[in-house]
């Protein structure tokens, strides 16, 4: 496994859902209510993003932005152990505000572990359920797109996709859409007009089941609890990438 990849997915695939836990998770909104502050975490030699925190809003990015807290970090490696809860960051920038990430961001952490991490207990409540699957998706497509990019094998696979956008849904709602371009991969929320493909899980249960590893895309095919329309080649080259995703996100 590519320690750059994991950190990519990581970062963009895992971190992305603080944007939707502050805005649907009530005590998480709640620990960011009146802040402000920017993110910016630096891995060297493999990417670059910022976290911002603003109007009872979290927003992620991609780049270098205006920060008032900046994190390095040495590798990619180094980045991943501190997902782990095995590292710590090296402030570059921000002494002052290092109390929002020892205290509020570390709450943050432990609330979007305990959604993606779930106790069989958890998974019995409806509502936990509903955000589990949801965030898990999340960071299954978006981590889908990195790999994809970056990992030697998915790249082969990735070199293939016709152009176009592939639109995933959960019982009927779209949910995000991954537009290709000469093999590349972007991931973005929410549905797309001009979209030439359409991936559908029926409902939510069957989002989960596939999403974990309980049945297998081609089973809930043939089950008829995930249907394909569109531009079916585009969406039937996802399946050997999503099988990737597991493995970098253990």
């Amino acid at each position: 496994m590519d320690d750059g990849v994991k950190a990519r997915c990581n970062l963009f695939g895992v971190l992305k859902n603080m944007e939707y836990l502050v805005e649907n998770i009530p005590k998480a909104a709640a620990l960011v209510k009146d802040s402000n502050i920017q993110i910016q975490f630096n891995i060297a030699k493999c990417a670059n993003a910022n976290l911002a925190f603003k109007n009872q809003k979290a927003s992620l990015v991609a780049g270098k932005k205006r920060s008032n807290l900046k994190l390095g970090f040495f590798s990619a490696q180094h980045f991943n152990n501190m997902i782990d809860g095995k590292a710590l960051p090296l402030p570059l920038k921000g002494l002052s505000k290092l109390s929002f990430l020892k205290t509020t961001f570390t709450e943050l952490a432990s609330i979007l572990e305990s959604y993606l991490r779930p106790t069989d207990s958890d998974l019995k409540q409806k509502d936990f359920f509903y955000h589990n699957t949801i965030m898990t998706a999340y960071a299954a497509f978006y981590s889908l797109s990195e790999i994809a990019n970056y990992d030697a094998e998915a790249q082969k696979i990735a070199a293939r996709f016709p152009d176009g956008i592939m639109v995933v849904q959960i019982a009927g709602k779209d949910l995000l859409h991954i537009q290709v371009s000469n093999g590349i991969l972007v991931t973005k929320d929410g549905g797309a007009e001009d979209a030439q493909a359409f991936l559908n899980f029926k409902t939510i249960e069957i989002a989960h089941q596939v999403l974990n590893g309980q049945i297998d895309t081609y089973t809930a095919i043939g089950l008829g609890e995930i249907s394909m329309r569109g531009l079916i080649p585009m969406l039937e080259s996802l399946n050997p990438i999503l099988d990737l995703v597991e493995k970098y996100l253990k």
